[in-house]
Formats: structure tokens, sequence, C-alpha cells
């Protein structure tokens, strides 16, 4: 039996190989939108009752996992310039697609009691143009006696503050989260660059998880060129021959892209795990 196999592919070889290559061709170039999942595994199965559970709390109370938090350490933000400044930056990250709400000192609200119609009003504790530093250090000073925002959206000293920013729900697990986490960076760092003096700190499980994503990605790749270069030196130690490297080499990355494209085809994204399926292939 394998005697005539061997005989049809050799009788057959042109057309085999010609259909292999380009079956790899189109397998490769369906591999090329394969995607990183920006979920991370569950590690209790679906059918468990506390995940279910968990899962039906999250549908009724929903979740903080989009919470961005920006921390600000300077007391240039408290002066009048940097007041200004900050309140633009909040301005501008607002503008950002995908984003809820964002929340800093110059927009804080506050109840006011409206006695004509006997109730309360949500009004901005800043209004949209402060004239002067005391002006600026009254409005910090009434701030600063409402319980709700005391040590939570700054220092009782006034020489750090947090910005809180939400990202939606919709974009939170998919590759725009990158983008946005990106375009906040950047925004920060425009700013700072005016107030050299003032220094950022980035917390939130939005932003561990896109550093997290962004590092696997890197090191997922590295791993494979490494494989295929390290395979690659073997071969030539044991065969010292440029043509008993190059057919492995081209076997071996057919078949990668074989693995990319059939992950496409069958609706999978690459994770932790299935990432390192190519550098395997590779080396064994």
């Amino acid at each position: 039996m394998w005697t005539k196999i061997a005989r049809i592919i050799l009788r057959y070889r042109i057309w085999l190989l010609s259909a292999l290559i380009v079956i790899t061709a189109i397998l490769g170039y369906i591999g090329r939108t394969v995607e990183p999942t920006f979920k991370f595994a569950e590690l209790v199965p679906r059918s468990d009752p506390k995940q279910q559970e968990f899962i039906a709390f999250k549908k009724t109370f929903g979740e903080d996992a989009n919470s961005f938090a920006v921390g600000f350490e300077g007391a240039d933000i408290f002066q009048l310039d940097g007041f200004h400044d900050f309140k633009k930056l909040i301005e501008d990250i607002n503008t950002i697609d995908g984003l809820d709400t964002v929340v800093g000192i110059p927009n804080l609200v506050c109840l006011q009691v409206n006695k004509t119609k006997k109730k309360f009003d949500l009004v901005h504790i800043f209004p949209e143009e402060i004239q002067d530093q005391s002006e600026l250090d009254s409005l910090l000073n009434f701030t600063r006696t409402l319980k709700i925002y005391e040590d939570q959206l700054f220092n009782k000293n006034f020489t750090s503050t947090i910005l809180l920013i939400n990202i939606s729900q919709t974009v939170i697990n998919s590759p725009k989260r990158q983008t946005i986490v990106s375009e906040i960076q950047t925004k920060t760092n425009n700013f700072l660059l005016k107030y050299p003096k003032t220094k950022a700190h980035y917390a939130g499980i939005p932003y561990v998880r896109s550093i997290l994503t962004g590092k696997v990605q890197e090191e997922l790749k590295l791993f494979l060129y490494l494989s295929m270069a390290i395979t690659a030196l073997v071969l030539i130690i044991f065969f010292r021959s440029i043509s008993s490297i190059v057919i492995p080499v081209l076997v071996v990355g057919a078949a990668v892209l074989w693995t990319m494209g059939t992950l496409v085809l069958f609706g999978y994204k690459i994770t932790m795990l299935t990432g390192l399926i190519p550098p395997i292939i590779v080396i064994t």
C-alpha cells in the first residue's frame, strides 16, 4: 500500500506541490488576520454553581474592570495655569471614542439647595473661567470640606490628585482598548512636558491588561524567531549543508502558516496557550 502511495506522490508531484503551495499561500493570507484574545481565561468552568452566581452578579451589577486611573503627583496642578491645563487635559481625554466618563477635580460637582423648587440641584464646583489664584484657592478649600471627596480624588495638602476614567464595556475586551490606553498616555505625556516636576502614575485593570497583552504578543514573536534560529543552527551543525537547512525551515514555516490559518478559519484567537503552538511546531 505504501509503495502505491509513494508512486502516486511521485507521479503527481508537480500537481501536489503546486496545490500545497497554493493552500499554504491561502492559509498564510488568512492567518494574517489572527487576533489575540483580550479576555483572560476562566479558570473555573461555567457549569460550576459559584461561577454561575458570579456571572449573574455581573449581569445585574456590572463590574469595575473598566476603571482606569491616572495619578498626578505635584503641586503645579493646583496653580492657576496648571489647573487650566489640567482641565484642558480632561477635556481632551474625554474626546477619545470609547470612554464613558472622565472624573477629575476641575469637573467635580456638589449638591446645592434649590429653595424655590424645594429640591437639590447638581452644580459644578469650578466655573468655566477662574480669574485668579485666590479664587482657585477658595474653591479648593471649599472642595476640601466636602467629605465625599476627602482623600478620594486629592490629598489634604493638595500636592497630588487622581483622574478616574471609565472605559466603555463595549470596547474593554476588544483591540480598541490598546488604542484608548495609548491615547490617554500620549495626552498625559504631552501635559507632563509642560510641567516636568509633576509625575504621573497609571493603575487599573485596563492598563494592566493592556501592558500584559502587549508583552505577551512581543514575547510570542520572540519565541517564534528564536525557535527558528535555534532549529536552523542545530541543522547546520549536524548536516553542514544549506539545502538541509532551507528545506526543513520551509516545511516548518508552512506548518506554522497552516496552524495560524486554521485558527482563524475555526474562529479561535491567540491566547497564552495557543500562542505557544508555532514555537512548539518549529522545535518538534
